[in-house]
């Protein structure tokens, strides 16, 4: 089927590896890149 695993929430290197083991395609979480803000960006009204 050609059909790619995405497993999100990957937070250590040993889940990372499992995975990885097991044939998962893509991965996300904080094991790769935390959140880059706090909150998001302000929206201008002048758009609207």
């Amino acid at each position: 089927m050609n059909i790619g695993v995405l497993a999100e929430g990957v937070e250590r290197r040993d889940e990372y590896e499992w995975l990885y083991s097991k044939g998962v395609d893509f991965f996300q979480g904080y094991f790769f890149a935390r959140p880059g803000f706090e909150q998001l960006p302000g929206v201008a009204d002048s758009l609207f």
